[in-house]
């Protein structure tokens, strides 16, 4: 489901954004305030942020969001001050801009509008849980097979009772479900816990591979995507 973070402390434009979204399959999580807001950026990937630019700090928040690693690239909404409060001239470098009073259908149509954007950056990031078997090698030692956890199109989450190390380099092996060919990846490991998981980030592959990867979680996305939307999407209450 593609997620939308909303920065506002607004009764009303909070219950708003959060049942105009629902009606499109855009799951809201709300701040109040701009700290609490980063963060929850810092921590958790998100398709989308909503800035009330009334919200202290609400409009140095966008800037520092570009500064994230996981963030930078989410589709961003400014709600505008009011006239009187913003002066003649205002400028907010945000992809979408809405203006108080905030209209019912305007809202709706701006994020029916920028849905598309929000997928595309959802298919960026998408991690898909499954559970396979890999074949790993690791130097010059005996292939060893383990069980995966999630995939996206950058990397791979292993369940390994054999220890790794941060920059270990690997050759991998797996078959993806409904796929009959097997295939063949490199990649290192970036981070390693105790209890076994690792993650491991792709390099090197061959053009054939990642077509190949992006095509399966493309579909998968698109299956969790209909599923969310229950195939349509319908317009929210009081909207035409």
């Amino acid at each position: 489901m593609v997620r939308l973070v909303l920065v506002s402390s607004d009764i009303q434009i909070i219950d708003n954004f959060c049942r105009l979204a629902q009606a499109l399959a855009i799951h809201v999580e709300t701040c109040c305030d701009s700290d609490s807001a980063m963060r929850k950026l810092c921590h958790e990937k998100f398709e989308g942020v909503v800035l009330d630019l009334n919200v202290d700090g609400g409009a140095d928040l966008l800037k520092r969001i570009r500064a994230l690693t996981s963030n930078k690239s989410a589709v961003s909404f400014a709600i505008l001050p009011s006239c009187h409060e913003r002066g003649e001239r205002f400028f907010t470098p945000a992809n979408f801009v809405l203006e108080r009073p905030l209209q019912t259908a305007v809202i709706f149509r701006v994020l029916k509008a920028a849905y598309p954007l929000l997928v595309h950056e959802k298919r960026r990031y998408f991690r898909y849980p499954v559970q396979v078997s890999v074949f790993v090698m690791r130097g010059s030692s005996p292939e060893f097979v383990v069980p995966s956890l999630n995939l996206s199109a950058a990397g791979i989450c292993l369940n390994s009772s054999t220890p790794m190390q941060v920059g270990d380099r690997l050759r991998l092996r797996l078959q993806l479900p409904g796929d009959s060919e097997f295939l063949n990846l490199t990649g290192d490991v970036c981070w390693s816990e105790s209890m076994g998981r690792v993650g491991i980030q792709f390099s090197g592959l061959t053009h054939k591979v990642r077509e190949t990867l992006q095509r399966w979680l493309g579909e998968r996305l698109e299956e969790t995507l209909s599923q969310s939307e229950g195939m349509s999407v319908v317009p929210a209450p009081g909207v035409r």
